[in-house]
């Protein structure tokens, strides 16, 4: 059973749904308001003042201890840090909070440079390239429009999908593995946090770049759900696709490669690439947006999942990715990867604490670990 809990918010896929539904998790109604207040009034006691017999030293009973702590997780006193404290306080925190402490740490190695008219941003790891994009040209999408236009013919098909990923992608991750805020609230935050950091760093480049949507491009678009109010290029949803795929794909890694590992784990890659293409379909993005998105996402992921780790002495390595839309910007889409260079990151003690428990609720799918 893990430590963490969950708001049902932060099981839906969408970052901003995940922050604002867990932070406002908990406020009700007037008339909930009110009700509580009469069932208080009836039942209380006004003389009765005590409380909990809550232990004066915390530290005699630790959550892992066996049996676990009795009393609540939280700290009742001033105390010097123990093995379990983090985890303690981690697991008392409302998800949005882990998420709060967890990105500023992310993102703060993370700077970007634009170049001459904004063609190109580089996104750099203390100082060093890290991830550059070039800008598709008005031409590369104008000749894309006709694509875009084709693949309307796809939406009464793909319509339930790409209506529930609007908001809703948690639950196709969930049709393939057992996950969820019930059965693995860690592994639940963790996809969170990552999709609350892929958001920032996306948001950067569209910011930057400022591609216009299709649907400015033409008016045979029309596209089936509203267009989001941002630039295209690149695209979010594929970036955040690519990001959890690969979260997911490292969580699950049996000790020795599995025929079932192997399955999912390209199962889980064509779910990221099927989320982009949606996209497509629905009229809301070029196809020059999905790779953009996509080796973003890949290269977060790689980023994110070093993070997760305990602090590497030495550093740890990072190849640098350009993508690169050609001259015309039909397929292929050039993403080309550098030699690897050593950076050294800072701890990540809490994001570090989340990531080990998620290993845990799907530690079942390793068997040499099911088996120690």
């Amino acid at each position: 059973m893990s430590v963490f809990r969950i708001y049902s918010g932060a099981a839906n896929g969408a970052a901003s749904g995940a922050a604002s539904g867990a932070a406002s998790a908990g406020v009700g109604s007037i008339a909930a308001a009110d009700a509580l207040r009469k069932s208080r009034d009836a039942i209380v006691n006004p003389g009765d003042d005590s409380s909990y017999p809550f232990p004066l030293d915390p530290t005699v009973m630790p959550r892992s201890a066996t049996p676990p702590h009795p009393a609540p997780d939280f700290v009742t006193m001033a105390r010097p840090a123990t093995p379990d404290d983090l985890l303690n306080r981690l697991a008392h925190w409302d998800d949005w909070v882990v998420a709060t402490l967890c990105l500023p740490g992310l993102l703060r190695p993370l700077t970007f440079a634009t170049g001459a008219s904004k063609a190109s941003v580089t996104m750099r790891l203390n100082g060093v390239a890290a991830v550059t994009m070039i800008r598709p040209t008005f031409d590369m999408f104008k000749a894309q429009l006709k694509d875009v236009i084709a693949d309307a013919e796809l939406r009464e098909d793909r319509a339930s999908e790409i209506l529930m990923q609007v908001n809703d992608t948690w639950s196709f991750w969930a049709s393939m593995l057992p996950i969820g805020a019930d059965k693995t609230p860690a592994t639940v935050m963790l996809i969170s946090i990552a999709h609350q950091f892929a958001v920032q760093v996306h948001m950067r480049f569209k910011h930057e770049f400022a591609c216009a949507r299709p649907e400015e491009y033409s008016p045979q678009v029309q596209p089936m759900i509203r267009t989001p109010g941002h630039g295209s290029y690149p695209m979010g949803h594929m970036c955040e696709a690519a990001l959890t795929a690969a979260v997911l794909i490292a969580l699950t890694k049996p000790t020795a490669a599995t025929v079932a590992w192997n399955g999912l784990s390209l199962q889980l890659k064509a779910l990221a690439n099927r989320i982009g293409d949606n996209r497509i379909v629905a009229g809301v993005h070029f196809q020059i947006d999905l790779p953009a998105g996509r080796a973003l996402g890949e290269w977060l992921g790689s980023y994110f999942i070093t993070c997760c780790q305990p602090a590497v002495t030495g550093g740890a390595p990072f190849a640098p990715v350009n993508c690169d839309p050609g001259s015309s910007g039909q397929d292929p889409f050039v993403v080309t990867t550098g030699a690897p260079q050593t950076t050294s990151l800072a701890a990540h003690p809490e994001l570090n604490k989340v990531w080990e428990e998620a290993r845990k609720e799907l530690r079942w799918l390793d068997p040499d670990e099911k088996r120690a």
